[in-house]
């Protein structure tokens, strides 16, 4: 008989909020029941993603009883391949084999995927050509390569070979030929005894067209559920990959100075309020620097932007100084969700004094952030 699609998944693969760098591991085991050499397959079936993450999300599959890697490459590369391996023939009766799937992003990967997904199957079968004799499943525990359901293990169960399909299109020939016979008979039959064959020979004609319809009907059916039979398959279905977003919100966007608000002169100090939240789903760091810096009070004004409330300093110095390179970076990480109050105080230095009358100073004042995961350097490149 068959033995139908048996899972014991502990669950699909459900990865949230991958960033460049992670990897992330599953094992399944896949049972066989057979007695001779049997080709296993597998495939992974994307059913949806956004934004091409298939391009970069990487995939390998490695039995881990041998080691050997059955495929590897990006989700869009072995979408909808069939890959196989052999299984050699089984003394006992089954063979398990564990395969571990892993699903990483290289530190390549750019700002494009964020906030990303992909959805996937993934298929493990046997196509039996009839010749392979079939096992009845074991309650007894397998005592080759890897447990099932047990641990991260995932149990799938898979069984080869059923020769009943041959039987039953032995017996539907025999069926079919039989009501031929039979028709051709009557027919036959009634010409002996004198009939009228007109309205009999008619409906005879009926009757073996009817007779044929509903064999090749059957023979129809036979031939699904022969396919069915010849196919036993695993599957889990519905794993979920996405990746998570870095976002941050610098001020609202609103500027922390604005024109005309003040005239500078020696020795007046000017403080004003900020903030910077994370507004993504991920730890980052972040760093404040200055763009577009024009007017000569670039290189007066002095610039403090440290931590209210503590005497943290972020920057110390001009304007001018203020870039990407020199930026003012926070050594903590600003978490998913937190938000940090800021002040910038502008000092302009007594010393100056008429030297930097009537000059002016603007500015755009932003801010990058990069993650935390997988960036031991702080690096916002």
């Amino acid at each position: 008989e068959l033995y139908k699609n048996h899972s014991r998944v502990t669950g699909p693969f459900q990865v949230s909020n991958m960033v460049p760098g992670d990897k992330v591991s599953r094992d399944f085991t896949v049972r066989i029941h057979h007695k001779d050499q049997v080709t296993l397959y597998f495939k992974g079936l994307i059913t949806k993603q956004s934004k091409g993450l298939g391009d970069v999300l990487q995939v390998r599959v490695t039995d881990k009883n041998s080691g050997k890697i059955i495929c590897q490459g990006t989700f869009n590369t072995i979408n909808n391949k069939e890959y196989s391996q052999e299984i050699a023939q089984s003394g006992s009766g089954q063979t398990d084999v564990t395969y571990q799937v892993d699903a990483w992003l290289d530190t390549s990967v750019g700002n494009a995927y964020q906030k990303a997904f992909l959805d996937a199957d993934f298929q493990w079968y046997v196509k039996d050509d009839g010749n392979t004799e079939p096992t009845q499943p074991s309650d007894k525990p397998s005592q080759s390569g890897g447990g099932s359901g047990s641990g991260s293990h995932g149990g799938l169960t898979a069984r080869t070979g059923d020769t009943a399909h041959i039987v039953l299109w032995c017996v539907f020939a025999i069926c079919a030929l039989a009501i031929i016979i039979l028709l051709i008979k009557s027919r036959r039959d009634k010409k002996l005894a004198g009939e009228d064959l007109d309205d009999s020979d008619s409906e005879t004609h009926k009757k073996l067209r009817r007779s044929m319809f509903i064999a090749v009907l059957l023979a129809l059916m036979l031939g699904v559920t022969t396919f069915a039979l010849i196919t036993s398959m695993v599957e889990v279905k519905d794993n979920h990959f996405d990746t998570g977003v870095v976002k941050i919100n610098l001020n609202d966007g609103k500027p922390v100075i604005s024109e005309d608000e003040y005239l500078f002169e020696p020795g007046m100090r000017v403080v004003k309020d900020f903030f910077i939240e994370n507004e993504g789903s991920i730890d980052a760091y972040y760093k404040i620097y200055l763009e577009d810096v024009k007017g000569d009070l670039a290189d007066v004004l002095q610039l403090t932007i440290r931590e209210k409330g503590t005497d943290k300093i972020l920057y110390q110095g001009t304007a001018k100084n203020l870039t990407r390179g020199s930026a003012a970076v926070d050594e903590a990480v600003l978490s998913a969700g937190e938000r940090k109050d800021l002040t910038i105080r502008f000092y302009f230095p007594k010393e100056r004094g008429n030297e930097a009358q009537d000059k002016t100073l603007s500015f755009k004042m932003g801010a990058t952030a990069t993650q935390v995961r997988n960036n031991p350097d702080r690096s916002f490149e």
